[in-house]
């Protein structure tokens, strides 16, 4: 059969063996796996995030618009793993530990954050914060405390204005330290700067990946991106052939019929979402190592039309795939472990292989 190219990513959606899909309420983006242990969103408090920018037909002060952000963004972490802590730096301050995502605990941590600073003018940097992060050298015990939540691969998600001055020694010196002690950090920064055209990167990038942040408040599939891109990463479940078909059989089951709609449900419920993201759905089939080569190539062919056909009974949206192969036996996910054994010992233990993947991918 021909193989079309894949282009394709933002998150998955995916059957297990088991027959669990993403609930009906789960997050608009359906993400399924973390990139971080905890996400500490941080606001520069220096004395320039007072300055107005345009937004729309008025103009607000950075933090402001700063904030506003964080509420659209914080939500996206509801039913995820990742701990969720809100603070400050110029100076160190957390107003919500890291912890579990709840709605009132992020709301009261928002209220407590202020918008009216006095600091206007005032000489701070963010990397004298950073260092009381790194080094749990945090004046107030509390802080200290809290951030051993963060585990070994945090994300800090910084809320700042123009990033073209230099922060200082203290930020690279911060950052370097924090590489050290969370093995896996990263360092984002969302910037406001004073001309909305202007060139805000720094030449010497510091942090690891930059976002506008008048661009993610107005651009509802950059914000979607920059969730899924920074916070998740794309997945892959299976649907076990064993589950959609008898065993060296292409016909789908009653069984496997009854999959395949609930993996339709989850598809047309996100056609729009997907399509608005240029992200498409990637399928491949797979078979054991069990039989000849040019046997398991032709069988997972057929297995592979047999799911795309009921996929289409299912009133999925075909202009979504933009990948159908099968891989017959070359791509297995068992080890040499089933090799020895007895041929009805190895059909179990072969298992694992004989699965169909659906993903969603860029």
């Amino acid at each position: 059969m021909k193989v079309k190219k894949i282009i394709i990513g933002l998150g998955c959606l995916c059957l297990l063996a088991t027959g669990n899909v993403f609930a009906s309420n789960s997050s608009p983006s359906s993400h399924c796996d973390k990139q971080a242990d905890a996400a500490l969103f941080l606001l520069d408090y220096s004395g320039s995030m007072m300055r107005k920018v345009k937004q729309g037909e008025s103009e607000s002060p950075k933090i402001t618009l700063a904030k506003q952000l964080l509420k659209e963004i914080t939500p996206e972490l509801k039913d995820s793993e990742i701990s969720l802590g809100i603070g400050s730096v110029a100076p160190f301050n957390l107003f919500l530990a890291p912890s579990k995502y709840e709605s009132d605990r992020v709301s009261k941590a928002l209220s407590e954050a202020p918008e009216d600073l006095e600091i206007f003018g005032r000489n701070t940097n963010i990397g004298e914060g950073f260092l009381e992060i790194t080094n749990l050298s945090a004046p107030n015990e509390k802080n200290r405390v809290a951030l051993k939540n963060l585990g070994e691969d945090p994300i800090f998600i910084v809320f700042s204005d123009n990033p073209t001055s230099t922060r200082g020694i203290e930020l690279e010196k911060a950052f370097k330290e924090a590489k050290v002690k969370y093995r896996k950090s990263k360092f984002v920064l969302i910037y406001f700067p004073d001309e909305k055209n202007g060139n805000a990167i720094p030449s010497a990038n510091l942090f690891d990946k930059y976002y506008d942040g008048l661009q993610l408040l107005n651009n509802k599939e950059s914000l979607s991106s920059f969730v899924s891109d920074e916070l998740f990463r794309d997945c892959a479940f299976n649907l076990s052939a064993d589950t959609l078909f008898a065993f060296d059989g292409s016909s789908l089951s009653q069984k496997g019929k009854a999959e395949i709609k609930k993996v339709s449900s989850q598809i047309k419920a996100r056609t729009k979402e997907l399509l608005a993201a240029s992200s498409y759905l990637s399928i491949s089939a797979h078979t054991d190592r069990l039989g000849s080569d040019s046997y398991n190539q032709t069988l997972s062919e057929k297995r592979l039309h047999a799911v795309l056909n009921e996929l289409k009974n299912n009133s999925v949206d075909m202009k979504l795939i933009k990948e159908a192969k099968a891989f017959g036996e070359a791509k297995p996910v068992t080890g040499n472990e089933c090799l020895d054994l007895p041929r009805k010992e190895q059909i179990r233990c072969y298992q694992p292989d004989r699965r169909v993947e659906i993903k969603v991918i860029k």
